[in-house]
């Protein structure tokens, strides 16, 4: 039995590096898997590769996975007949898992490429055994190794589990004060023939589309980090092209500076800053955070810079 620890990568390379460091006495492999478009069907750099030898230390455990072959047309994706490998009969697989999804429009590309790149997870895992053990995310769902060895311990199990994990925006110390569903656990055997995307949908509109009980204190969502301009990377880049708007973008900074959500949603709340101690953060990052500096915000919040209000008063008191 091999335990995998499996997840998509953008450009996120100070969390790739907290993250296998704090992983590395528990995994037998990384899968990191980047693209040569973004989902925004940007060509991009592949970041990983580029910058290889920062992470030589963890050399002999990394499977590198580049995606070169996004389709250019999700509505009609012609099927490998027969297949001649392992990895078109896996592509054969994903094709019907988009086939049969509901939850975008094929037509729309952003939503078609990030759909496949999760999926593509797959073509990276069909030389493992029934019994491995597979972990699946986004490289910034950072897990809490101590939940992990909490969720191993629990195999065998067909069930799928679920990390719930701390949401943090914008520095690695700005909490939001809520509970995302981050990477999920299960044995290769019960993963191998699902759509990952399903998967990551569970519970949707109230339903519970497999057995996936929850882990808390599963680690730590550290999301949209490393200041205004990679944020706006982000925007121009992901599947949520509905918010990369000139609007958007030009309120990221002042959005950022007064810890609120930088697309305004509805029912957002404003973060909270909290220390780097072992309280709140594993020890090893604690230990480390030096080297983390410029993700960690050590000014005190200000609430209303940038904000409505106080944009309001100005004109005002001009």
């Amino acid at each position: 039995m091999k335990i995998y620890d499996a997840f998509l990568f953008f450009n996120e390379l100070d969390l790739l590096e907290i993250r296998l460091n704090l992983m590395n006495d528990i995994v037998d492999h990384f899968v990191i898997s980047e693209s040569d478009l973004t989902f925004s069907g940007k060509p991009k750099p592949l970041y990983y590769a580029e910058n290889k030898e920062r992470f030589k230390p963890f050399e002999s455990k990394i499977i590198h996975q580049v995606i070169r072959d996004n389709p250019a047309d999700f509505t009609a994706l012609k099927r490998f007949n027969p297949p001649e490998n392992k990895d078109e009969s896996c592509l054969n697989m994903i094709y019907g898992f988009i086939d049969v999804a509901d939850n975008f429009p094929k037509e729309v590309l952003h939503w078609g490429r990030d759909f496949f790149q999760r999926e593509s997870l797959h073509r990276a895992l069909v030389s493992c055994a029934d019994d491995d053990i597979v972990m699946f995310s986004d490289v910034d769902e950072v897990p809490n190794p101590d939940a992990v060895k909490q969720t191993l311990a629990l195999f065998p199990s067909d069930k799928i589990y679920t990390l719930r994990q701390k949401e943090f925006d914008y520095y690695l110390n700005m909490y939001k004060e809520d509970n995302w569903m981050g990477p999920r656990i299960a044995l290769y055997s019960s993963l191998k023939a699902l759509s990952l995307n399903k998967i990551r949908a569970i519970r949707e509109g109230g339903r519970t589309l497999v057995d996936s009980p929850d882990v808390y204190n599963g680690g730590w969502h550290f999301t949209s980090l490393g200041g205004t301009e990679k944020i706006i990377q982000k925007i121009e880049s992901w599947g949520h092209q509905e918010f990369n708007t000139d609007r958007i973008k030009k309120k990221v900074q002042s959005r950022v500076e007064s810890g609120r959500d930088i697309f305004n949603r509805k029912g957002s709340k404003t973060l909270k800053r909290i220390e780097v101690d072992e309280k709140n953060f594993p020890k090893w990052l604690v230990e480390n955070q030096g080297k983390y500096a410029h993700l960690i915000n050590s000014a005190p919040l200000d609430s209303c810079k940038g904000s409505f209000l106080s944009e309001l008063l100005k004109k005002m008191f001009r």
